[in-house]
């Protein structure tokens, strides 16, 4: 960059003029300083001496001259020194204090530019160039015709900058501010309101920017205050606090209290240090609005919350989950209202221990739940869920469902998703054969011995059911038992379970409707994972299949696999058994697939030559490559990019 250049760009950068211009005049402040001062020694001590010297008259005038002289290169050193310490604020960004010194300078010399030349300069380096322009009109009307020439040139920048100033905020249409601040996250948007008065009020007039908040510790949320919340709080319908501490959440309850969130529906607490009394009285306070509430904590140091006293607080309440790994007996529960609870229809309570009769006292309230879930019961405690909820449609037990993995609410005449950790059969299957008819998705852990004969023996046949979600088994007899008894079963998803077993894989085989199919960190051999897939091939219905973190899978299993020429859709990866030639044979072999469209592979080695197979693939649509390594990006030409879409990942 040419020096005439260099001089331009810090011309037009008022922050770059300070840190440059000022850094001379810094230097020059302090050595005019210097001089000034040893000239104040020099008057004090000639000073002192005509006093000591002689008591006269004639001397004494001297005196009077010597001070006078001493007094006024005082102000001129207080105003050098002032002057110099406003520049340094502005250098390190501190521009409130920077002002405050400039408008001492002014004090001092009214008529002197050197005091509105700095404020002016401390304005513009904010951006508030309209005050700047102020600052520089009052210098004019002050000070002295010959000195005006700085402050005129000052006065015509700011003017400049001011007329290419936009305030885009005040300047957007109505309709395209909230789109904009839908781009940003929840903190961005806080912290927007404290930028002006004029952005905190025409922003915190928009329902829709602020209708779901998350506020969350580990966002960093330091800066904002948290009693600011009054601007927006009575737009928010979601509100989300995370990992909050003491202080910042009573701030957020006491807002509560004070009544400013009349429109909320939805709260989530997780891992907040609440007072335990705030939090009720707050609660009461949205009570009317209040549909759904969670409240979440991972570990037993919080405070134990008396969620029946909260039950009959929220009388309008529709959902409420509560997790806290703690014991909880009758008196922690809290108050039950006399009355019942109509509105409440998802319910869920995951403690450490809750007893039946406690249970029962908590369901007796609450007659009208379509969800349930618990953990903490004993196995007899489903005998108190079948007598007193009539209407339930999801029942988890004991069983950690994943939310997206939670089937939608409809209505039916019984329960159709029933997950449970079966560990007594005889205490689950009253409940099967009361909602046989309707069931249609079973997420379960058997909790089986393995050898223990046949648990399922005497079931009836569950004909509806259409989808099985099987977790850490150590029972491959009675999985396959189970089986048996779901004829109609079309989806099968298993993880961490034992597989090794000739009856499992015979009676997986014999599911005719059986079109989807995950294995997930299961053991089993090879032989009978070729045996299962041949049985696959022979029925022509299997279209998907996931085989993740499985030792079994190997070179011989893919080619057994493509035995199944029903196949669409294939996840594979993470076992450290296939080789790079087998892989490489597999994925030719795909070619020979007519349906097959989608095809993910994981964690695995592959070369050109095997995106070269995959792309002979005639229906692939889509491939999806993660952790896969030893490609090159040449490699990837031969996909048609109208063609397939390929992601890579990892």
């Amino acid at each position: 960059m040419s020096k005439r250049k260099a001089e331009t760009a810090i011309d037009d950068n008022p922050k770059q003029r300070l840190r440059s211009n000022d850094g001379c005049a810094l230097a020059t402040d302090s050595w005019n300083a210097q001089i000034t001062i040893e000239s104040l020694k020099r008057a004090h001590d000639s000073a002192v001496q005509c006093f000591e010297s002689v008591n006269g008259r004639p001397h004494c005038r001297v005196a009077i001259n010597s001070t006078t002289s001493l007094l006024t290169d005082l102000t001129s050193a207080r105003v050098a020194l002032l002057d110099m310490r406003a520049a340094a604020f502005g250098m390190a960004a501190e521009f409130d204090r920077g002002i405050c010194d400039a408008e001492e300078v002014i004090l001092l010399t009214p008529t002197q530019p050197t005091g509105y030349l700095r404020a002016g300069e401390l304005y513009s380096m904010r951006g508030h160039q309209r005050q700047a322009i102020k600052i520089y009109e009052r210098g004019l009307a002050i000070v002295d015709p010959e000195k005006q020439q700085e402050l005129r040139r000052r006065l015509d920048e700011a003017n400049a900058q001011q007329r290419y100033c936009i305030d885009i905020i005040a300047d957007l249409p109505l309709d395209l501010l909230p789109n904009i601040m839908d781009h940003l996250d929840i903190k961005e948007r806080l912290t927007t309101l404290m930028v002006s008065k004029s952005w905190r009020t025409r922003l915190s007039g928009y329902p829709s920017i602020w209708s779901n908040v998350c506020i969350d510790a580990r966002d960093r949320f330091e800066q904002f205050k948290f009693l600011d919340m009054a601007q927006i709080s009575h737009h928010i319908t979601n509100l989300q606090l995370c990992y909050l501490g003491s202080d910042h959440c009573e701030q957020m309850l006491l807002q509560m209290i004070a009544g400013s969130f009349n429109r909320l529906r939805t709260l989530h607490i997780r891992s907040c240090k609440y007072e335990t009394t705030n939090l009720y009285i707050a609660l009461s306070r949205v009570a009317s609005t209040l549909k759904e509430l969670e409240i979440t904590c991972y570990t037993g140091k919080y405070p134990l919350i008396p969620f029946g006293t909260i039950l009959l607080a929220c009388r309008s309440l529709e959902k409420f989950h509560y997790s806290h790994k703690v014991v909880y007996d009758s008196a922690s529960i809290g108050k039950l209202a006399k009355f019942h609870n109509l509105s409440l229809v998802d319910l869920k309570l995951d403690l450490m221990s809750l007893d039946g009769s406690d249970l029962e006292a908590i369901l007796r309230h609450c007659p009208k739940l379509r969800r349930l879930t618990i953990f903490g019961c004993q196995s007899h405690a489903l005998n108190i869920i079948r007598r007193n909820c009539p209407d339930l449609e999801f029942l988890s037990f004991n069983y950690d469902v994943e939310e997206d993995m939670v089937s939608k609410t409809k209505l039916s005449n019984g329960i159709y998703h029933f997950a449970v950790n079966v560990r007594n059969l005889d205490d689950v299957a009253p409940i099967l054969m009361d909602h046989r008819e309707t069931l249609e998705k079973l997420d379960m852990t058997l909790d089986f011995p393995a050898g223990d004969g046949d648990p399922f023996a005497s079931l009836e046949s569950l004909d509806n059911v259409r989808s099985l979600v099987i977790t850490d088994t150590n029972a491959p007899d009675a999985f396959a038992s189970l089986l048996r008894k779901l004829p109609a079963l079309e989806i099968l998803y298993v993880v961490g379970c034992n597989l090794c077993s000739p009856a499992m894989t015979t009676a997986m085989g014999q599911l005719c409707n059986l079109d989807n199919i995950t294995l997930l960190e299961c053991d089993a051999t090879v032989s009978d994972m070729c045996a299962l897939f041949r049985n696959f091939s022979r029925r022509g219905k299997l279209y998907k299949i996931d085989l993740n973190h499985n030792d079994f899978c190997d070179d011989t299993v893919l080619q057994g696999l493509l035995e199944i020429r029903s196949l669409q859709h294939i996840d594979i990866g993470w076992s450290d058994q296939i080789t790079n030639e087998g892989i490489d044979r597999f994925c030719k072999g795909l070619q020979q697939l007519p349906y097959m469209e989608k095809v993910f592979f994981n964690g695995l080695h592959f070369t050109d030559t095997t995106l070269q197979h995959l792309s002979g693939i005639p229906s692939l649509k889509y491939l999806n490559l993660y952790a896969v390594h030893g490609t090159t990006p040449a490699g990837f030409k031969v996909f048609a990019k109208d063609k397939v879409q390929v992601v890579v990942g990892g």
